[in-house]
Order: structure tokens, then C-alpha cells, then sequence
């Protein structure tokens, strides 16, 4: 049985992931034009807007909640902070998956 935790309104996109981190506050999407929406569960709205990638196939939280990893078609993998008491939603590094 699955628990629905809120209905967001953003982009008219195919979703092609969604992830929730692991403290329930945020939530990630990341549609089918390479955008990663992040979502703050608790007010029910977008708080940010990534464009990493061109097509992404994957998303990740940290078991820490404070990085997010999303992955393209090119073997990349970016890692971004998402942690509020630093500096949230800037690009940490990036990754080449041979």
C-alpha cells in the first residue's frame, strides 16, 4: 500500500523519476528535457530548478539527505547540494562513469 504524501503542480513534462529524501522533506523530479524540480513536502511547492543534463536517467538522495546524484545518458553523474545550512542547490562535482 503506498502513502500519498502531496499533489505539486509544476511542469506540463514527462516525469521521468522522482525521488523523496530520506528525512521526507524534499522531494525530487527530473523530467524528460534534463530538469531536476525539487520540492519542499511541507509547503507543497517548488523551492529550485536544476538543468544539469540534456536527458536524465536517474536520481539519488544521499543516505545523509545533504547531496542529491542524478545521472545522464552520457555516463555523468552529477552531485548536488541540497543540505539548507550550507549552500543549498549548487553543483558539488561531477562524475564520468566509464
Amino acid at each position: 500500500e503506498h502513502l500519498l504524501l502531496a499533489t505539486m503542480y509544476g511542469p506540463k513534462k514527462m516525469i521521468e523519476a522522482v525521488r523523496v529524501s530520506p528525512d521526507g522533506r524534499l522531494a525530487a523530479s527530473a523530467d524528460a528535457e534534463g530538469e531536476i524540480w525539487i520540492w519542499d513536502l511541507a509547503e507543497h511547492k517548488a523551492i529550485s530548478v536544476l538543468r544539469p543534463h540534456r536527458t536524465l536517467f536517474n536520481l539519488k538522495f544521499s543516505e545523509d539527505g545533504k547531496s542529491l546524484f542524478s545521472s545522464s545518458e552520457n555516463h555523468m553523474v552529477q552531485e548536488w547540494n541540497v543540505d539548507f545550512e550550507t549552500n543549498p542547490f549548487e553543483r558539488a562535482r561531477d562524475f564520468k562513469l566509464e
